[in-house]
């Protein structure tokens, strides 16, 4: 087992570079969202995937912004985000390219210079600009629209970079550019996934490490043995990272698929399962001590009485959760598979490492009670006559079931009403709040993160959804939406059809609980954005 740990160890890729960031690369290839980002890329050569928004706002003035604020945002604030935005396209277009050669293999390879992937548009923008001033004129929209999805990785430089930017001493601030009174936060759903992602990660760091601390707490109180607490865990330990590195060179050779966070469900089930079946095992083997076999045969007879059962256990779990590899979405499939194949390494370590460390232990996996070993007392590290020995001495774990199962020999159906009358209320809970899930983003970060201060700057002077709108792409197979006369100005068709389709959204606002309608018909925007 250690010698197939280090070997996968050693081939295995860092995890990142196999593990897929992103949402909506695992929807179902028919998803409405998908075939309009493939409209809107073939039309515009770029994906509109995500995007931030650089909220500035001035609180103090009865008018609004000044003058001076705009000009800021014109000339100093733009020009400082599309040099970001520059730096940080030449590290994204080769991988943009390839992503887009790999859709039209059958076509020419895409050359980087067509491909224009981070757009500033600012309240001096032609197409939206008047869209991105608030009614209040107390707020203005700076929008970064990007070409990667709000929960890519590969945002979070280009974020860091902007908060440097703009926050409150950031390199704006040092330089004294930006005008006194004047307030810029950053939201977005960009920044939005790189909040996410990074709860994500320290709730998975924080989950791994109070399971592994209270899985070892429950083991030393179980069986108050430390050795015989870290076995179980040893197992499932080794058995995690063995399955996260064959999961990872399997991604390497392309048979499996993997997203970032699936580390964190296998190695949490992994651990829930492992403990379980090694316990399984533990507990005969401590029964056979008890009815007199030797340490060697305590082994032997626990592995061919429980095996079975630990078999046909971990299967019904296994093929229970591998049905998910026939989900639609994506994630649930790719957990279908990756699960199956940590629960699988699992058992087999269940079956063959627990019993070796078990027969290398021996009597001192039982220490400091190694009464039942078929060895003496005097044998353990304390002295059978000590305080502590005696106490251990009482088995109060063992006396305490004895009692339970007496308990329920005498009197089953009361024991029956009384767990169901203890119980009924909690379902009855649950069956009432079964359908109360949040589907919220923000909601469920602290309140302190980047992207809820931002969003709460937006929401001070805009409608909600202002910074995640809806966008209906429109698509006409009959002609153009340009003027033939004048390539800026849309026909006269495209603005009948999208004054049409306003109207009929202005008309149903309340039932389809639209917070904000806004359209646009000048240049090329052909587009009408609803929140």
């Amino acid at each position: 087992w250690l010698l197939v740990l280090c070997g996968l160890k050693w081939a295995a890729p860092p995890w990142r570079d196999v593990a897929r960031t992103g949402e909506f690369t695992f929807l179902p290839k028919n998803s409405p969202s998908l075939a309009a980002e493939e409209l809107f890329q073939k039309a515009w050569g770029v994906p509109l995937a995500s995007n931030l928004v650089i909220v500035v706002r001035r609180e103090s003035s009865p008018t609004g912004l000044l003058d001076g604020d705009k000009t800021f945002i014109n000339d100093v604030l733009r020009e400082k985000l599309e040099k970001i935005a520059d730096e940080e396209t030449a590290s994204l277009q080769p991988q943009l390219a390839a992503k887009a050669d790999r859709k039209n293999a059958a076509e020419e390879p895409t050359s980087t210079d067509d491909l224009k992937t981070i757009t500033v548009r600012t309240l001096s923008d032609k197409s939206v600009g008047r869209l991105l001033n608030s009614e209040d004129k107390h707020a203005s929209l700076v929008l970064m629209e990007l070409p990667t999805e709000f929960l890519d990785s590969r945002n979070s430089r280009l974020i860091e970079r902007v908060e440097k930017l703009i926050e409150r001493d950031g390199e704006l601030q040092e330089a004294n550019l930006v005008p006194r009174g004047l307030d810029l936060a950053l939201s977005g759903s960009a920044t939005v996934g790189r909040d996410m992602m990074r709860a994500a990660r320290e709730s998975s760091r924080d989950t791994e490490k109070w399971t592994i601390l209270l899985v070892l707490f429950l083991l030393i109180v179980i069986y108050q043995a430390p050795l015989m607490a870290i076995i179980p865990l040893l197992t499932v330990a080794v058995s995690a990272e063995i399955s996260l590195a064959l999961l990872a060179c399997l991604a390497k050779a392309g048979i499996v698929n993997l997203f970032s966070g699936i580390e964190v469900y296998v190695t949490v089930l992994s651990y829930g399962a492992g403990v379980d079946y090694c316990l399984f095992l533990i507990a005969r083997y401590k029964e056979e001590l008890d009815e007199g076999a030797t340490l060697d045969q305590a082994v032997e007879n626990s592995l061919s009485k429980v095996g079975h059962a630990l078999v046909a256990s971990a299967g019904t779990v296994i093929c229970g959760i591998f049905m998910m590899y026939f989900a639609e979405f994506g994630k649930f499939s790719q957990a279908g598979i990756a699960i199956t194949i940590g629960l699988i390494i699992v058992l087999l370590a269940a079956l063959t490492f627990s019993p070796s460390l078990l027969r290398l232990t021996r009597r001192w996996a039982f220490w400091p009670r190694v009464s039942g070993t078929s060895l003496s007392q005097t044998a353990g590290w304390v002295t059978a006559t000590s305080l502590w020995s005696r106490l251990l001495d009482q088995n109060w774990g063992q006396l305490a079931w004895t009692k339970v199962s007496e308990l329920v020999r005498r009197r089953p159906g009361t024991v029956l009403l009384t767990s169901v009358t203890l119980m009924l209320p909690f379902a009855c809970v649950g069956v009432h709040f079964h359908s109360h899930l949040s589907y919220g983003l923000l909601s469920e970060l602290p309140r302190e993160t980047t992207s809820v201060v931002g969003a709460d700057a937006v929401a001070g002077h805009y409608p909600p959804g202002i910074a995640g709108p809806i966008t209906v792409l429109i698509r006409s197979d009959t002609g153009s939406f340009l003027s033939e006369d004048d390539d800026s100005e849309l026909t006269e068709q495209a603005r009948t059809i999208i004054e049409s389709l306003t109207e009929q959204l202005r008309s149903q606002q309340g039932k389809l609980q639209l917070a904000d309608i806004r359209t646009s018909v000048r240049r090329r925007t052909l587009e009408y954005r609803a929140r």
